[in-house]
């Protein structure tokens, strides 16, 4: 497959991700982009992690995913990850009522600052593909999960099929901008530009699964919208996982 991962793009998408979420045109966007889904999806991923008392939230950015988890999950403790301290500190705000059972820490997914066999689930909510190495990223979450531990990601994903790609591309080319657009965050529309071409950093989802397998005993797929996918990834293969990150 060769490494895959944003690689030395991943602070310019950092960086923009910020510049939207500054400006409140995050959330609004990804909504309409999701065809007025995200909460369902959102909800449904995070049901997966329902009985686990430790959850991290990878790449938790603005605190959306992670009140997802709270709502549907109820952990005794969620952590949130993510390399913004400004993200982290807009998920505060927006999770004030439930600070107790939260712990924000800065980090990657390449090299995630928490023990061994410390997490009964993990979930990453559009946010795995922004991840500088994605196979160092599934290893980590291998090693900081329990054996019994499971992990969830809803994300996009680069169809197998050439016609199927070819949708998905020409969808995230258009829609992204257009509804940037249409709920006013006009001067961020242009952020929108180009998406589809982080395509072109992804595996192919046979090749994910694939890698995935390689780390964890079960893996299931689901593919809950067109270019979306949520997958279940259960039981640690902890012989795999080694001890190395970035």
């Amino acid at each position: 497959m060769g490494k895959r991962g944003l690689g030395e793009i991943w602070a310019n998408i950092v960086a923009d991700i910020e510049w939207l979420v500054k400006k409140n045109c995050y959330e609004r966007v990804n909504f309409f982009t999701s065809l007025l889904q995200l909460d369902r999806l959102r909800g449904k991923a995070a049901s997966i992690l329902e009985g686990s008392e430790v959850i991290l939230d990878a790449g938790a950015g603005p605190g959306y995913s992670s009140a997802a988890i709270l709502s549907k999950a109820r952990p005794m403790k969620l952590i949130m990850l993510d390399p913004s301290e400004l993200m982290l500190s807009h998920a505060w705000k927006v999770l004030q009522k439930r600070k107790g059972s939260l712990q924000a820490i800065i980090g990657v997914f390449e090299s995630i600052p928490l023990s061994d066999n410390s997490l009964d689930g993990a979930a990453t909510m559009f946010a795995y593909r922004d991840a500088i190495d994605y196979e160092a990223a599934a290893r980590e979450m291998c090693r900081v999960l329990k054996e019994d531990g499971v992990l969830v990601i809803l994300d996009l994903y680069r169809p197998d099929s050439l016609l199927e790609e070819f949708v998905v591309r020409t969808y995230l080319a258009l829609i992204p901008p257009l509804a940037a657009f249409l709920t006013g965050c006009i001067r961020g529309f242009t952020k929108y530009f180009g998406l589809d071409k982080t395509l072109d950093r992804m595996p192919k989802l046979s090749e994910l699964v694939t890698m995935l397998r390689r780390y964890f005993k079960e893996v299931k797929v689901d593919k809950v919208l067109p270019g979306t996918i949520l997958i279940e990834a259960r039981g640690p293969r902890k012989e795999a996982c080694g001890g190395g990150s970035l």
